[in-house]
């Protein structure tokens, strides 16, 4: 298993030793893909690859590596394109947490549809993990995964915590009031420094979106199995989107 450490650690852990299942041969849905870091660019000169964490931090993006192997995609088929989201969890009002074109490389082939990789290490400096990929030993072979997003197929994305949600789960709900009246659809999932904000598409045709604060003075519950989620919200708060 990949080691993290606090933000500024510069020694090179051990390589992740996967305990869990392979991503399998493919082919995968691209809808059924799910992002959790994305490659920027090389770093030095022996192939290793800064990472942007697309999670809630260096813990999970390590338990997303534990199976050992994992995704890397940038360009798909045509017609169809990926599930570009965010894998952190988002809290539930009960949960104790705060709320371009590929260019060929010589003699390499461009990475377009999504394909197995192993992470060999990991260590996590200045909020980005800093990664060396199996059989990736220069900035020549590390130039092919540019700008390429590592993921996971939904189903094997790790357990969250009691009481959170993966941003793929909550879109798509019904917005509840608990009075009973429906608001609309939740569209996406928007991060800001204080806390999360459902998007959500109102039920009335050509009304713009607006925003719930996912804090528990407004979300009651969550209830995946019957696809809603309850709210309670002030009296003006869609209004003053508008």
């Amino acid at each position: 298993m990949a080691h993290s450490s606090s933000s500024g650690n510069t020694s090179r852990p051990e390589s992740p030793q996967g305990s869990g299942n392979p991503v399998g041969s493919g082919p995968w849905a691209p809808e059924s893909l799910v992002a959790f870091g994305k490659a920027l660019k090389p770093r030095g000169i022996r192939g290793e690859l800064k990472v942007s964490l697309l999670c809630e931090g260096p813990d999970h993006f390590c338990q997303c590596l534990e199976s050992g192997e994992i995704l890397a995609w940038k360009d798909l088929p045509a017609g169809l394109s990926a599930v570009r989201r965010p894998a952190a969890p988002v809290p539930s009002p009960d949960s104790s947490k705060p709320s371009a074109p590929v260019t060929p490389v010589a003699g390499k082939v461009p990475l377009r549809a999504p394909e197995p990789v192993r992470i060999e290490s990991v260590r996590f400096h200045a909020g980005y993990a800093l990664v060396f990929l199996e059989g990736v030993d220069s900035v020549e072979a590390a130039e092919r995964y540019r700008d390429c997003l590592f993921g996971l197929p939904v189903e094997q994305l790790p357990a969250g915590e009691p009481d959170s949600y993966y941003h793929h789960q909550l879109e798509g709900l019904r917005v509840v009031t608990v009075q009973g009246a429906l608001l609309g659809v939740i569209e996406r999932i928007e991060e800001n420094p204080a806390h999360e904000q459902l998007v959500v598409r109102p039920a009335e045709p050509g009304a713009p979106l607006f925003r719930i604060p996912m804090v528990q003075a407004f979300v009651r519950t969550v209830d995946l199995e019957a696809g809603q989620i309850l709210v309670e919200i002030p009296d003006g708060l869609i209004e003053s989107q508008r």
